[in-house]
């Protein structure tokens, strides 16, 4: 179990230099996929190497074109990783509550429309348009809560 504090320690560097989201994955067969996202940025590897280690994980370096840029670590979390990471911090969550709110909405209507995929030849599963629309409209508003220098209360 992780203490509190380390969950709202963490939660600020999500809120300051974080992104939570859904985004648009390929998948087999060119094909694609809505995935929810989790990511930490910093020049410093101690908090994505920290997340690496609590949740699992990918943790890498960026080092950017720029000669006059620094270096960066990147932690990535997708998928059902990424809900269940967002869902331990999301009680200590301020800035970044907004985008929590539709990975995890997302998520449960994902989550609903497996239990009735699967009871459905693999053959037959297709994503009628309410379906594709509801799906869009997940991913239209990641965007825009995403977008720099806009704040969402």
């Amino acid at each position: 179990m992780i203490q509190d504090t380390t969950l709202s320690y963490l939660a600020g560097f999500v809120d300051g230099d974080g992104s939570i989201g859904v985004c648009l994955e390929p998948k087999t067969r060119g094909r694609w996929g809505a995935t929810p996202f989790l990511s930490i940025s910093n020049v410093n590897p101690t908090v994505p190497h920290l997340c690496r280690l609590l949740f699992g994980g990918k943790c890498y370096l960026r080092v950017p074109k720029e000669p006059s840029r620094k270096p960066i670590w990147k932690w990535d979390a997708r998928g059902t990783r990424a809900y269940q990471v967002v869902a331990q911090l999301y009680p200590y969550l301020s800035q970044k509550r907004p985008q929590a709110e539709n990975l995890l909405d997302f998520w449960e209507y994902w989550q609903r429309r497996l239990k009735y995929w699967r009871k459905i030849p693999l053959a037959f599963r297709v994503l009628y348009n309410r379906e594709r629309d509801e799906v869009l409209g997940y991913l239209a508003r990641s965007k825009d809560l995403n977008q720099r220098g806009i704040r969402h209360n």
